[in-house]
């Protein structure tokens, strides 16, 4: 008889034989009932009538045939009928993923759970959008079969990015990933206009809750960025004037205690402004 569903193995099992010149069993197996029969093992004992067989793969379908080998090394022909194995199917891919932009910095990904019962866990993968298409991905969370959500709070301020996912069971097999997910996090909706002799930068108040102050700074390659102001309560700032590709970044600050940080967002300042 043989044992299957198991991980990436089979076990199997027979009767021993009663003749007490036999000195063990060969295994021979192959994964048709056509043939040709690869010899795998030799289990050495008469009485040794159980063995392990490891299988590469997943799902897959492997038959045996067992000899009786004596201790002049004589042996019998195979059993006449093969014994057919299945190794355990790894966990199917997670479906249903979806995602919110719920604030600035985070993107809350949610899924079905796996219809197996013994899933153990979820992988979070997530690669960034970059000039020439998305990078390298990065496993960013495992999260327990009993969650069907995750939270990722280190998005950057208008960032697109994309989330693969897949299951992990019991044994350890892995499922393939599920369907990608494209996502752009949320941003302030930062806007430049001309006023009198300087600017005035604006941006999304709505977006910008919970935090309750905006640090204003222009960014430089070569000396120390310059704080340019500093709001409370307020949704724009006035500026003064600055030339065309000067890079602005914006700070939030004030968020209630336990929240997480806000990521900066950038504008350059256009032609013309």
């Amino acid at each position: 008889m043989v044992y299957s569903n198991l991980p990436r193995k089979a076990v199997l099992s027979w009767k021993a034989s009663e003749q007490t010149a036999v000195a063990g069993y060969g295994i021979y197996r192959c994964p048709t009932m056509a043939g040709p029969w690869e010899h795998v093992a030799f289990a050495e004992g008469r009485l040794n009538s159980v063995y392990e067989d490891s299988i590469p793969g997943d799902l897959r379908v492997m038959y045996y045939r067992i000899t009786a080998v004596n201790r002049f090394g004589g042996e019998s022909e195979m059993t006449e009928t093969p014994i057919r194995a299945v190794t355990k199917a790894e966990p199917l891919p997670p479906i249903g993923l979806a995602a919110d932009a719920p604030r600035l910095g985070e993107v809350a990904l949610r899924w079905a759970a796996n219809v197996e019962s013994d899933v153990k866990s979820y992988e979070v993968w997530r690669s960034k959008k970059e000039a020439d298409g998305f990078g390298g991905e990065t496993r960013i969370a495992t999260v327990e079969a009993a969650q069907s959500s995750y939270l990722d709070a280190a998005v950057g301020c208008g960032e697109t990015v994309r989330y693969r996912m897949r299951a992990i069971d019991a044994d350890g097999l892995e499922s393939y990933y599920s369907e990608p997910l494209e996502v752009t996090a949320r941003d302030l909706g930062l806007a430049l206009a001309r006023s009198g002799g300087g600017l005035v930068l604006r941006w999304d108040e709505k977006r910008a809750q919970p935090f309750s102050s905006a640090k204003v700074s222009q960014l430089r390659s070569f000396w120390p960025d310059r704080e340019l102001a500093t709001v409370s309560g307020a949704s724009e700032v006035a500026l003064p004037a600055l030339g065309p590709g000067t890079r602005l970044e914006v700070a939030l600050a004030g968020a209630s205690e336990g929240e997480n940080a806000a990521p900066a967002c950038r504008i350059d300042v256009p032609s013309g402004s």
